[in-house]
């Protein structure tokens, strides 16, 4: 099964043709620079600060996703342990190489 997709669609895949990449997102989420500043300055949850850097690095996030997805030629790219019995390529380093 393919399950907690992150980028693409798990409808029309066919192993045969498509690749599947594995994204650890907390893992990309730690090399946001938005994300990190949050961190780094204890920024609360629920300040507009907290939500304009929040949504600064999902924008970022998400753009990452698309440009690994296209540079890798990965059909979708599915959250850790989200999917079962397909062959895929594990794709956290290069989210975070695209940031």
């Amino acid at each position: 099964t393919v399950d907690k997709v992150r980028h693409g669609t798990s409808a029309g895949y066919d192993e045969s043709i498509h690749t599947i990449g594995v994204v650890d997102s907390q893992i990309v989420y730690k090399s946001i620079p938005e994300y990190k500043q949050i961190k780094r300055e204890g920024i609360e949850k629920g300040t507009a600060t907290y939500y304009k850097l929040m949504k600064k690095a999902t924008d970022r996030y998400h753009a990452t996703l698309r440009k690994t997805a296209k540079q890798g030629g990965y059909y979708v790219l599915v959250e850790k342990g989200g999917v079962e019995g397909y062959p895929t390529t594990n794709v956290t380093e290069l989210c975070i190489s695209n940031l």
